[in-house]
């Protein structure tokens, strides 16, 4: 607690944000990858329940990873915006909770894509919660633009190749494709 109120402590933070992408992105693609035509299985059988479409239920393990690093990443976005009302102020500092609220917008585009409708969670929780409300996948599009409009005004313009940071440019491109693929919902 008392490390996130210092400047350098909630760097610290936000640099955890960039490190879930791994969980995302890293080890377990398959929910990206099987029963598509941009893929075809090669030495590691892909699993057979994606790839057929025969085990595609939460609780199959490659459709599960996807649904808890998301989670994981949107509750570690959630500490960051938590922690920035209450932390030493910087100069920087809406830039990075504008970094912070891209990461979770992504993650729920991931969500809503891959299940519909799924809660969304905005507090930063510290004691263990059982349920969730399932929200719907309208509700869900206009929290990822939200999240996004807030991260266009305050992130930075800097490449990135040489800053390594989500800028104005990349939130530009989610947004795009996020009203492009909301575009074809009933709602």
């Amino acid at each position: 607690d008392e490390t996130y109120k210092t400047a350098s402590g909630f760097q610290l933070l936000v640099n955890s944000n960039y490190a879930w992408l791994k969980g995302i992105y890293g080890g377990n693609p398959w929910l990206f990858e099987s029963g598509t035509d941009l893929y075809a299985e090669g030495r590691t059988p892909e699993p057979a329940g994606l790839s057929q479409y025969t085990l595609l239920i939460p609780s199959s393990d490659n459709v599960a990873d996807l649904y808890n690093s998301c989670y994981q990443q949107i509750q570690t976005v959630n500490k960051t915006v938590y922690y920035s009302t209450i932390t030493e102020q910087t100069p920087n500092l809406n830039a990075l909770v504008g970094e912070a609220r891209y990461l979770r917008a992504n993650a729920y585009f991931l969500l809503v894509q891959t299940y519909g409708g799924v809660p969304i969670v905005l507090d930063n929780i510290t004691t263990p919660v059982l349920s969730f409300k399932r929200d719907t996948a309208e509700d869900v599009y206009k929290q990822i633009i939200t999240d996004l409009e807030a991260s266009l005004a305050s992130v930075g313009t800097g490449a990135y190749a040489t800053t390594g940071r989500v800028n104005k440019r990349a939130v530009n491109d989610l947004l795009a494709k996020v009203y492009l693929t909301r575009g074809y919902e009933t709602f």
